[in-house]
């Protein structure tokens, strides 16, 4: 059942759509975490320009259920990778406090890494996956559900505690992270969505 839902996830987010209006998506959107096959990947501005190389001033992203979403953002010239919870403000989506910006080196490790937080999640496994020097993905239990934490940890004292900046995922929206994950490449490895090497 499971290699079904990955064709169907895979299925679907080959499917470029528009995205959904804060109306559609109040109608459709439930408050839990959407299951694999209402996954939406949403596009804003692809190819613009002449020239222009995929992924340069786009926005893309795709469904983590509820409000959460995956998508990259230019932010200075840069490609981010930003996995954060949305709220509507006058008619339209905006980023919210929760989540977490990762850097074109902090995505490519979580893209480099992504097969083994997934066999960590199926396998019911304690892992630790990093993404810079106080940045990673934490696989564990939580309330009595295996999730994958991708969060920034600070320093007190000797110890090392969880930030605020982050999002705790289950196992169907890591899946649709990591799907999501292949579609793309940091700049510095070939540019942006669907970018090649």
């Amino acid at each position: 059942m499971a290699d079904d839902r990955y064709t169907i996830l895979s299925m679907m987010l080959a499917t470029v759509i528009t995205p959904p209006t804060s109306a559609q998506m109040r109608a459709t959107a439930p408050e839990t975490e959407a299951p694999c096959c209402s996954v939406k990947l949403t596009c804003q501005g692809e190819g613009q320009g002449e020239g222009s190389g995929a992924g340069v001033g786009t926005e893309c992203g795709a469904s983590l259920g509820g409000s959460r979403y995956v998508k990259l953002e230019t932010f200075m010239g840069k490609e981010m990778l930003s996995i954060r919870e949305y709220y509507e403000q006058g008619g339209e989506l905006k980023p919210g406090k929760k989540g977490i910006t990762l850097a074109p080196e902090q995505w490519a490790a979580l893209k480099t890494g992504a097969a083994s937080v997934s066999r960590a999640l199926k396998n019911s496994e304690d892992f630790e996956l990093k993404l810079s020097g106080t940045r990673k993905v934490s696989v564990g239990t939580y309330r009595g559900e295996i999730r994958a934490d991708v969060r920034e940890w600070y320093s007190k004292g000797a110890e090392l505690l969880p930030g605020k900046k982050g999002m705790s995922l289950s196992q169907t929206a890591w899946g649709v992270l990591e799907s999501y994950l292949e579609g793309v490449q940091p700049a510095e490895a070939g540019g942006g969505i669907g970018g090649g090497g």
